[in-house]
């Protein structure tokens, strides 16, 4: 099985081994979990890229995940490329097509989704059972619906960093 990588700006450190931070302002540092480092790539390169290029999705879908909530998502990418989970920030943001534009298209297959309460997910604004290990439970369940065998990186902005975290927490490999 492959180690899920999870990439993460938070408050201008950056994330490494067993969820410690440290004080590296200009770094995004990424870290696979079988000990092996990757290089450090600086912030102001990633500031002044260029997206991938987003096409339409290659299909979108709903996802009950409990009696009151239904989750929206979008694959977008290869259909049989490496699996990739973007996950939003909030309050109630919701994903944005071109979040799909994070990840090389020719190498991806992306999951965007609506956390609980948020975006195309129903019901909009809803804080019944919306609470992070429900969150938590939402990735894992629209890992097993699409047919994922393990999500290979993780993708958060804001507070989707913070659910990343708990997830990997959760779900450690």
């Amino acid at each position: 099985m492959a180690p899920i990588t999870i990439l993460a700006v938070l408050a201008g450190c950056s994330l490494v081994g067993s969820f410690s931070l440290i004080g590296c302002p200009h770094t995004l540092a990424v870290r696979a979990t079988q000990g092996r480092r990757l290089r450090p790539t600086p912030l102001r390169a990633l500031v002044m890229r260029q997206l991938y290029p987003v096409g339409a999705p290659l299909t979108t879908g709903n996802l009950a995940v409990s009696s009151v909530h239904t989750l929206y998502y979008e694959l977008h990418g290869k259909a049989d490329g490496v699996p990739a989970l973007f996950l939003h920030g909030g309050p109630g943001a919701g994903c944005a097509r071109r979040h799909a534009g994070f990840f090389d298209p020719t190498h991806y297959r992306v999951v965007l989704f609506d956390q609980r309460g948020c975006g195309k997910s129903t019901p909009r604004g809803s804080l019944e059972g919306n609470d992070t290990p429900s969150l938590v439970a939402d990735c894992e369940a629209l890992r097993r619906h699409l047919g994922i065998e393990t999500w290979d990186l993780v993708l958060g902005g804001s507070w989707g960093v913070t659910l990343a975290l708990a997830y990997a927490a959760r779900h450690p490999i």
